[in-house]
């Protein structure tokens, strides 16, 4: 994508600035991808490799397009500094000695002992519940047949498709999230926070929240749909609880928080 194409996109009145900051990238669900300059950027990125040469290999089409990104992006970083007159030829950097690596700390916080314990509890939960969907879809296939009154099948099993999407999307998404609020908080404390400016540590808390809210949803529900294991499923649920009011003890503003876009009033 070339600079003008790019500039064309951040100058499109719609767009809402940082908005893709704090989304939980679940573009497919999203109402406000029109007003995404990520998501109009993978968009045209998406274009311009569809439309790149017959015979050109994938992942050489693929590269192609990440460094024409990284050039465009390059470019529009030249031109602000331009503006700005700011003179990148001229910076010099002081060679200093490597600072220690602050997400170690981060890694053995509770919120992230807790969120990166939870990807490997979901993954062994359905891993060894392959009997456990069979005999559901048994029991779903014999309403159909019956066809009982008052039951909705398709429904059913539409309800338990979107609850297991939703359990998996967000089963990945709180540790990132989480790392960079912890890593964002220990920015702020240690070079001090301009109050003019929304903190990106209670940004990015707010975000792993609002995955933890919609995960003890979907394992609400699937809780309710799943019986014969409904004690398994509490045990998750308590885990993510016990994650949620961590986090929130330890962000206790991120619940304020004003997302770019999505917690504006229009």
């Amino acid at each position: 994508m070339d600079l003008e194409r790019l500039d064309e996109l951040a100058e499109d009145p719609r767009i809402v600035s940082g908005i893709h900051n704090y989304c939980d990238r679940w573009c497919e669900r999203c109402g406000f991808t029109d007003r995404c300059l990520n998501f109009a950027m993978e968009r045209e990125e998406k274009k311009e490799s569809q439309e790149s040469e017959s015979g050109v290999d994938d992942s050489e089409a693929a590269m192609k397009v990440v460094e024409q990104s990284l050039q465009s992006t390059l470019e529009l970083v030249r031109k602000m500094a331009a503006e700005a007159g700011v003179d990148l030829e001229d910076l010099e950097v002081e060679e200093e000695d490597p600072p220690p690596d602050p997400r170690e700390g981060a890694r053995q916080h509770p919120c992230s002992v807790a969120a990166m314990e939870y990807i490997g509890i979901v993954d062994t939960w359905f891993e060894t519940r392959t009997d456990l969907f069979r005999n559901k879809a048994v029991t779903v296939a014999r309403q159909v047949v019956v066809d009982l009154p008052g039951s909705d099948p398709e429904s059913e099993v539409n309800a338990l498709k979107e609850n297991v999407d939703a359990i998996r999307w967000y089963q990945h998404f709180f540790y990132p999230k989480i790392m960079r609020a912890l890593g964002s908080a220990e920015h702020e404390r240690e070079r001090g926070h301009d109050d003019e400016f929304p903190r990106d540590s209670a940004g990015s808390a707010k975000i792993a929240l609002i995955a933890m809210d919609r995960s003890i949803d979907a394992w609400t529900h699937l809780r309710d749909a799943l019986l014969d294991d409904a004690d398994s499923i509490l045990d998750i649920l308590a885990h993510l609880e016990r994650l949620r009011r961590t986090a929130e003890s330890k962000f206790p503003n991120a619940r304020a928080f004003v997302r770019p876009g999505f917690d504006e009033v229009p």
